[in-house]
């Protein structure tokens, strides 16, 4: 809200943006404006650790991602080993073919790890049967929610996620409330980095969200482009760009957040926030909105 109390704080806001967008960037890959512009044309993402970085003082918390989650689609991943090639990373381990772990509904499809052997920066490329956000759904948490594009940011919760708080994910976890120990050790690794994690928003004393109604409810079904998601336009920060700046209402926000006219709907289900209610299936899908 600070930006928008005049053009100077706005731009003040912007610039500060784009410093820490570069400064997350630019320990993986030394050029941050040639890697954006790459994502950009490839319709890949950027998630995981990386991405909640941007949204939270991961220094005062102690911490900076020594890893790189890329999402994308097995058209482009030819094109992106290549440019990771040309950066300096090389493949450091077999690649993990329909990996175990994740939610079948997933769809992913293969993960690819790579390391740069100078740096020791670490990549992985998540190969998407769909597209290349569907997967970040399917993760232990709202926490890694989030995400670059070639464009902007975009994040499912932001509000929980600034907070420092997190909802676990039910499709991870065994009845729903029982996590096995790859999604325990994942979860261990934020809470030891300061973040709050629950299963309902109502584990915490003074939430009072409308069940089935709230964006951080998780039996509120949602979509990548309602009002409860945050996106983040980068195009009128980036230095020498040649795209011209636009409006940034509603309807180019969703173009730029919804790869070929496509988005993801879901809905974290689990048991009832009162937990007096049957559990509600988890939902996660691909829609068109052409």
């Amino acid at each position: 809200m600070y930006g928008y109390t005049s053009k100077f704080n706005y731009e003040a806001v912007q610039a500060f943006l784009y410093r820490k967008r570069l400064q997350l960037i630019r320990p993986f890959f030394p050029n941050p404006q040639s890697f954006f512009r790459i994502l950009k044309s490839t319709n890949l993402v950027v998630s995981g650790s990386l991405a909640l970085a941007f949204m939270v003082p991961t220094e005062s918390l102690g911490w900076f991602p020594n890893d790189m989650d890329l999402y994308t689609t097995k058209r482009e991943v030819r094109a992106w080993t290549r440019d990771l090639d040309v950066c300096g990373y090389k493949p450091n381990k077999p690649s993990a073919v329909r990996p175990d772990g994740y939610p079948v509904h997933s769809e992913i499809q293969e993960i690819i790890y790579f390391e740069n052997l100078i740096s020791g920066r670490q990549v992985d490329l998540i190969i998407s049967a769909t597209i290349a956000t569907k997967p970040m759904f399917c993760y232990h948490s709202t926490l890694v929610m989030n995400c670059f594009t070639g464009r902007g940011f975009f994040s499912a919760y932001p509000n929980l996620t600034t907070s420092l708080r997190g909802l676990m994910n039910p499709s991870t976890l065994v009845a729903y409330n029982i996590p096995p120990s790859h999604v325990a050790k994942c979860l261990k690794k934020y809470v030891d980095r300061g973040f709050s994690l629950a299963e309902r928003p109502s584990a915490w004393a003074e939430d009072h969200h409308h069940c089935g109604r709230s964006w951080r409810c998780p039996e509120h079904l949602r979509h990548t482009g309602d009002r409860g998601c945050l996106f983040m336009d980068f195009r009128d920060v980036t230095e020498n760009t040649e795209e011209e700046v636009t409006d940034t209402g509603t309807d180019d926000i969703h173009q730029a957040m919804l790869e070929h006219r496509r988005g993801v709907i879901w809905r974290l289900g689990g048991y009832s926030c009162d937990r007096r209610g049957l559990a509600r299936q988890p939902v996660l899908d691909v829609f068109d909105l052409a």
